[in-house]
């Protein structure tokens, strides 16, 4: 009886490391596929793709039609003759201005992205092709940023 109870205790703790490694490994991965680190150094040009999209999307969204469609929705809810009396609103006059103030700084910020993800391509294309550099420096001079001395093959 003794030594079917410390079979059974040995099976016990033999099954709590089983797990507690198992654990281990789960948490671990887990880790790692939470880590946007990990998945942008192993995939940085989908994810650049997916930020450019996203961002050009967003730009879309948020400049689309802007004050235009709102000029168009006043005019259509105001009445002729009451628009010969309407005085222009210093809040409308700023939030147009911030409107646009924020679509000058997005476009800044989707030009800086697509700088660097076209540096970024045309230097991982320099990389695989051998010629493509020194033909595309001829047809492009140009261009600026795509090859630094640290990306010569």
């Amino acid at each position: 009886m003794g030594e079917s109870t410390s079979k059974i205790e040995r099976d016990i703790a033999a099954e709590r490391n089983e797990l507690g490694r198992n654990l281990q490994l789960l948490e671990t991965k887990a880790r790692s596929l939470a880590d946007w680190r990990m998945h942008f150094r192993n995939h940085p040009f989908a994810l650049m793709g997916v930020a450019l999209g996203g961002g050009a999307l967003l730009g879309l969204l948020t400049r689309g039609g802007g004050a235009r469609q709102d000029e168009f929705e006043e005019e259509r809810l105001v009445e002729p003759e009451e628009s010969a009396y309407k005085v222009p609103s210093m809040f409308a006059s700023s939030a147009q201005h911030a409107r646009r103030q924020f679509g000058d700084t997005w476009d800044h910020i989707a030009d800086t992205l697509l700088a660097v993800a076209s540096a970024k391509a045309i230097s991982f294309i320099a990389s695989r092709i051998p010629g493509f550099r020194e033909e595309f420096s001829a047809r492009h001079p140009d261009h600026r940023g795509g090859f630094s001395s640290s990306h010569n093959v």
